[in-house]
């Protein structure tokens, strides 16, 4: 798991972010891309392991998927 966060980081920290809103699934919407990516994160390397903290990184693997297909 240690090692997506690795790859997302470096992603999200060479990547230019859209502007927001964008819109990741039915209910929910990014308004602050950039902000979304460094609190996301920073939550997720601060819970790394912890099941609950999961849908952090989940939202950051569909947030970079959905980036990459635009």
């Amino acid at each position: 798991m240690w090692d997506k966060v690795i790859d997302l980081e470096a992603y999200f920290s060479t990547s230019i972010l859209p502007p927001g809103p964008i819109r990741i699934s039915v209910c929910e919407t990014i308004e602050n891309p950039r902000l979304f990516v460094d609190n996301h994160l920073q939550m997720v390397k601060r819970n790394i392991g912890k099941e609950k903290f999961l849908p952090y990184l989940d939202r950051l693997i569909q947030f970079k998927e959905l980036i990459e297909k635009t």
